[in-house]
């Protein structure tokens, strides 16, 4: 699961559905029911009801993500379920070994020098697990991989106040700031047009694929980049700070 936004507003979670007017009792009281269970469930350590009830009540969005664990799941969760929010979010879902797509195009661009360091890196960022387990490298380029891996870079949270743990504590995520976020999507919109051979990739199990029966495959030929390109079009160019993030749910 992706999902790509700008900066979550600092919110009380009181004004996260702004004021309910007469007659839509029963809708708050739907919109009470699953804040409170969210909170209850990603809070740490786990409220009490009357600690439930101080949090909607006092607490900003930003307080309630930081104290949260997952904090990604809290920033998942709330923008889809907030429709003032909601325009403010795109997401996609994605196959479980989709990624390896971008990491095969991503690897392949760099090495003929076409692809900059920076935008390789930030699919690097956005993957979560072992680059040497979904794509082909020579024993020279997985030296030259690793040597592009920051742990502390790669560990970076979208932002400053979410603190180290905010990756740290969830294993099978992934995100990127700003910069990185647009750099990522000019590196699609570019493999989109240029539409290269992915001959990188050693398993095509997990892998959204529009044409399964050919033996070589390009840029186009694989879901995930349809899926980013029509993300792009639709939605996320009009974002003033894009940002990205994704969890393996």
């Amino acid at each position: 699961m992706s999902r790509i936004s700008p900066e979550l507003p600092n919110y009380p979670l009181l004004r996260l559905y702004g004021k309910h007017r007469g007659g839509k009792r029963s809708r708050k009281a739907d919109v009470d029911s699953w804040l409170r269970e969210l909170i209850a469930s990603s809070v740490e350590p786990e409220p009490s009801d009357a600690e439930v009830d101080d949090i909607i009540r006092r607490r900003t969005l930003r307080w309630t993500v930081q104290h949260s664990s997952p904090q990604f799941y809290m920033m998942e969760e709330i923008p889809y379920r907030v429709p003032r929010l909601r325009k403010s979010c795109a997401s996609l879902d994605v196959w479980e070994n989709d990624l390896s797509v971008l990491l095969a195009a991503s690897a392949e661009g760099y090495f003929q020098g076409e692809v900059p360091v920076s935008e390789f890196k930030a699919v690097l960022k956005l993957h979560y697990s072992k680059f040497e387990d979904f794509i082909r490298l020579s024993k020279t380029e997985r030296s030259v991989v690793r040597g592009l891996v920051d742990v502390d870079h790669y560990a970076k949270p979208i932002y400053p106040w979410q603190g180290k743990k905010a990756l740290l504590d969830e294993e099978w995520a992934g995100c990127l700031g700003v910069a990185d976020t647009k750099r990522f999507f000019a590196l699609i919109g570019r493999l989109w047009k240029q539409n290269p051979e992915l001959r990188r990739i050693l398993n095509t199990d997990g892998v959204e694929l529009r044409k399964p029966e050919h033996k070589s495959h390009r840029f186009r030929d694989f879901g995930i980049s349809r899926h980013l390109m029509n993300l792009w079009s639709r939605k996320v160019r009009s974002f003033e700070r894009p940002c990205a993030f994704r969890r393996w749910v």
